[in-house]
């Protein structure tokens, strides 16, 4: 059985492509742009655990307008800042705006419920890129939040789009909701902004990275599938220390438990 990711993005990052590419990994994709579903649609149209969506995901269920800009991989349901770092001066064509759709937006609430109504094997796994509109799609989860074991999404160290919100905002709701930040995806290199920045790993201004959460420690510990799904997790994500860690912790667990039921059997004989 596969492990299961919502994806409200393009598809799964790089570090669980090989998962998905083996079979492991369903994965819930979500394109409300007509032309980006059509294409992905035709890609894995044949491909049982690449179930993709025509919608968004927010707690405002209904219809948004969409601004499709020239990287559609930037369209957003937000406004451009007009005096950010991002479009004006490091993605100066990309911040094009070409169209807008209105698209259809539902909660991860419902369909969640939808999926298990359905008997559908439902996501433990969350990665997100939506251009500032990360935390409306972590807050649609709603009733389904606790089934939710690790997230990735997109941070921004400053506003990109009008409305988007900061790291500080997302390490504060995931901190309140019984989440730990797991890591930061950052090379040590922001946005440069001359030709002559030195050719090294550590330069320019930090605008946004990627971020991993993790559930409480206790709670997965409590749960032997959560285990194993989350040791894949680590390995694909630059964290082997931990699970190895992890590991270690659940065989111990395991051989404790073991020993307390044979000595009870032994005493009950």
């Amino acid at each position: 059985m596969p492990l299961s990711m919502l994806v409200p993005d393009y598809g799964p990052h790089p570090t669980c492509q090989k998962l998905f590419n083996k079979g492991l990994l369903m994965i819930h994709p979500f394109k409300p742009e007509p032309a980006e579903f059509q294409r992905l649609n035709s890609l894995y149209k044949n491909n049982p655990n690449y179930i993709l969506n025509n919608e968004a995901l927010g707690t405002r269920e209904g219809r948004l307008n969409l601004n499709i800009l020239k990287h559609h991989g930037q369209s957003s349901f937000h406004h451009q800042q007009p005096d950010s770092h991002w479009f004006p001066h490091h993605r100066i064509e990309d911040g094009t705006l070409v169209d807008m759709k209105e698209v259809k937006v539902v909660s991860f609430e419902h369909y969640i419920t939808d999926l298990l109504h359905n008997d559908i094997m439902i996501p433990n796994f969350i990665k997100t890129d939506t251009e500032g509109y990360d935390l409306e799609v972590v807050r649609s989860y709603g009733l389904h939040l606790p089934q939710i074991y690790a997230l990735r999404t997109e941070m921004h160290f400053e506003r990109a789009f009008k409305d988007g919100l900061f790291f500080s905002d997302f390490d504060r709701w995931f901190t309140d909701h019984d989440y730990f930040l797991l890591n930061i995806d950052y090379s040590d290199s922001g946005v440069s902004y001359s030709y002559f920045t030195p050719n090294s790993n550590r330069y320019g201004i930090l605008y946004s990275s990627e971020a991993v959460y993790l559930r409480n420690y206790e709670f997965l510990r409590s749960l032997l599938i959560a285990k194993l799904l989350v040791l894949l997790l680590l390995f694909n994500n630059y964290t082997s220390g931990l699970a190895v860690h992890l590991l270690l912790k659940i065989c111990s667990d395991e051989s404790s438990l073991r020993d307390q039921l044979l000595t009870g059997d032994c005493q009950e004989r």
